[in-house]
Order: structure tokens, then sequence, then C-alpha cells
């Protein structure tokens, strides 16, 4: 079958002595389940603080959903670690561009972020910037369902109207 649905089928013979019909249904695709995990850790000199744990924190949601299934489904799983942000784009692209319309693909990323000039900025481990606008826009052209967890300083900026900088940083300093 090419699509979901029904469809009968009638055969004849060809002297017309024998006629017979069936009715094939086709089920929906299998959902499938597939993620992209990027860890920022070892950042280069000059671009900022190492953010010891982010290959642990990719380490486990790794084991996480490898570990997980669904009706005999499981994730399909791949990693960046330490990539700057055309490599994750890429990512995002050869990672998910099998998706289907019922799938479901997660994106994990953590590393360091901030807001400035009304948006999250992502700073990768070589200094590159991928900003939450490109990161949307790459992500949009994936088909199914999208899950995205951003673990990074700044990320609330991404899911709503955040204040400014300055709110930002007091609100993480009062934390």
């Amino acid at each position: 079958g090419i699509a979901e649905g029904d469809a009968t089928v009638t055969v004849s013979a060809q002297d017309g002595g024998f006629s017979d019909t069936l009715t094939v249904h086709v089920n929906p695709a299998p959902r499938r389940w597939r993620a992209l995990l990027v860890g920022e850790q070892n950042y280069a000199e000059g671009v900022a603080a190492v953010r010891i744990g982010s290959i642990h924190s990719v380490s486990g949601m790794r084991s996480m959903l490898e570990n997980l299934s669904f009706d005999g489904a499981r994730f399909q799983v791949n990693t960046l670690l330490d990539a700057s942000r055309d490599e994750v784009l890429a990512g995002i692209e050869s990672g998910f561009s099998e998706a289907g319309d019922r799938d479901l693909s997660l994106f994990y990323i953590t590393c360091h972020g901030y807001y400035a000039g009304g948006m999250t900025c992502l700073q990768m481990y070589d200094g590159s910037i991928l900003a939450a606008a490109e990161l949307a826009q790459a992500l949009r052209d994936v088909k199914g369902d999208v899950l995205v967890v951003i673990d990074c300083c700044g990320s609330g900026g991404v899911i709503g109207r955040a204040s400014t900088t300055d709110d930002i940083l007091r609100g993480i300093d009062a934390v």
C-alpha cells in the first residue's frame, strides 16, 4: 500500500468465467521515534568557561531514550558533542530528514546561552551562535511532532516573551 485506507480489488478471468473481489486495508505507518542530543562542554579558550556535566547530561538522556520502548518501537538516537552552529543545523537536517507525519522527533541541547536583542542565543563550543529563531526555522521543516528541550541560561526567551537582559540576570541571581 502507498497510503492508509481501504481499497477494493476486483479480479476477472479473461474469458469472463470467474471473478472475485477482496478488500485490502492498509494500516497507518507505525510511529517512529528519533532524537538528536547536543552537548556543548569543552569551550574554546576565550569563548566561555567549560560547562562541566554537559556530556554526562547527553549520555544520561541517550541511555534513557535507548531503553524506552513504545509498542516495540525504540528511539533512534544521534548525539553531537562540542558541535558548531553549522554542525547542529546539519545534524537537524540529516537526523530528522526522514521524519513522517506520525513520527516524534526530540531535540535536546545543553550549552551556554543568553538573552540578547530580544531573543535567546545558544553559544556553541567554538564561539559560534545559534539563535533561537534559526533553531525554530530548522525544526519547523521537520514533519510530525517535534519536542524541544533547551537546557541553558536564557532559554526562557524561547518559550515566551522575556523582559530585559537585566531582568533575566536578576532572576538567575535570585535562584
